[in-house]
């Protein structure tokens, strides 16, 4: 699975997810980064393109509402990007691996430091 950035709708998606409708602008990006990125927006960090088409997070100052309704987005597009790996008939993957991590992925609102500091579990 590959993920993407759109400079254009400034947003992330899957090569899995949205296959066949990815924005013309989209850019391979790596999971280290996607994983970089999306733990410094739930930690009050903005996404932005950095001038060459790539994302990039800044500092900016979130209130409380702010961060939780980002960290819900961070959950919603997570689930939604891995809602594949439940269907039935998916044999050539660890349903219950994924099962577990996308449970982990609801909880994060449970850990000690939400909204402020999350740690997101690492997908199978």
């Amino acid at each position: 699975m590959t993920k993407y950035w759109s400079r254009s709708n400034k947003g992330f998606y899957d090569s899995i997810v949205n296959s066949g409708s990815l924005p013309f602008d989209s850019t391979p990006i790596t999971d280290a980064l996607w994983n970089q990125l999306i733990h410094d927006q739930s930690n009050g960090k903005r996404i932005k393109d950095d001038g060459t088409g790539q994302p990039e997070s800044i500092d900016v100052d979130l209130s409380n509402q702010e961060k939780i309704d980002i960290a819900n987005s961070v959950i919603l597009s997570i689930l939604q990007s891995t809602a594949w790996t439940q269907a039935g008939d998916e044999t050539n993957i660890n349903q219950l691996a994924w099962a577990t991590y996308r449970q982990e992925v609801r909880d994060v609102i449970l850990q000690p430091g939400y909204p402020d500091n999350i740690v997101w579990p690492v997908a199978p």
